[in-house]
């Protein structure tokens, strides 16, 4: 309906979209997804952890890991 109405200049072109716009939203939106799919891997394999007792183990590797990190990163400042 919306590409009829643009087709026969029913709709003004203040609503249109650049075609700049229309490139950064498709880019976002992509972007979007890719995240979304990301956040719904690591939840899962949370999930399993957490159901197999393996939370504590893996929680204390991360935080191994990011005691690591932060004492690297304040030798290089």
């Amino acid at each position: 309906m919306l590409a009829h109405l643009l087709r026969t200049d029913l709709i003004p072109e203040i609503y249109k979209q650049s075609p700049r716009n229309q490139a950064y939203q498709r880019v976002l939106r992509q972007r979007a997804f890719y995240i979304g799919g990301t956040t719904r891997t690591k939840n899962k394999i949370r999930a399993i952890l957490a159901q197999q007792g393996e939370m504590q183990k893996y929680q204390e590797k991360r935080e191994k890991e990011r005691n690591r990190y932060c004492v690297t990163f304040s030798f290089i400042i």
